[in-house]
């Protein structure tokens, strides 16, 4: 074997390096993004359960508050309107934080539909009707179009106490 047949292996032999390499690399941003797609799911989910269902677990005024809120907002006092104001708040920005996710492609479709159909039956209920145009007016038009857009083309949404009819509260309840 000469000086040239032995560049020459060691030629083919360093391309099939690279190419060995290359595809050693894609695999793994291939499993990096994977990861990183299951743990914007897991974000969103946990984000909103740690803020939003343990409370409502720990705090059962909380969850009342909600639910009533959901059944009239116009029935509540000022303080609790303002408070039923922010828990519903905070569902319309989960939802943005969904969109964004989605729009980085880290959320999956079935997640994404998912969050935007539960923030529209919220919005369907009788209270979130009349607590839907605060909440509109200090969000971002983007998110505000969307779920707009949504509940325009989905008129038949249910509503949340449709759907979770222990979540209404009777007008005796409320006072």
């Amino acid at each position: 074997m000469n000086w040239d047949a032995a560049g020459a292996i060691g030629e083919i032999i360093g391309a099939l390096a690279v190419v060995a390499s290359l595809l050693y690399l894609s695999i793994q941003i291939r499993r990096a993004d994977q990861t990183q797609r299951a743990e914007s799911v897991r974000a969103v989910l946990d984000g909103f359960r740690d803020r939003w269902n343990v409370n409502c677990f720990n705090e059962g005024d909380v969850a009342d508050l909600f639910a009533k809120g959901l059944t009239d907002f116009e029935a509540l006092d000022d303080s609790e309107k303002r408070r039923f104001f922010y828990l519903f708040a905070e569902c319309i920005l989960q939802m943005q934080q969904c969109l964004e996710l989605s729009d980085a492609g880290f959320l999956p479709k079935l997640a994404y539909d998912t969050w935007i159909y539960y923030t529209a039956t919220l919005i369907q209920t009788p209270g979130g009707k009349q607590a839907w145009p605060l909440v509109e007016s200090t969000i971002s038009k983007n998110v505000r179009d969307i779920l707009n857009d949504y509940i325009e083309q989905n008129p038949d949404t249910p509503s949340y106490l449709e759907l979770n009819p222990i979540m209404r509260f009777k007008r005796e309840e409320m006072r």
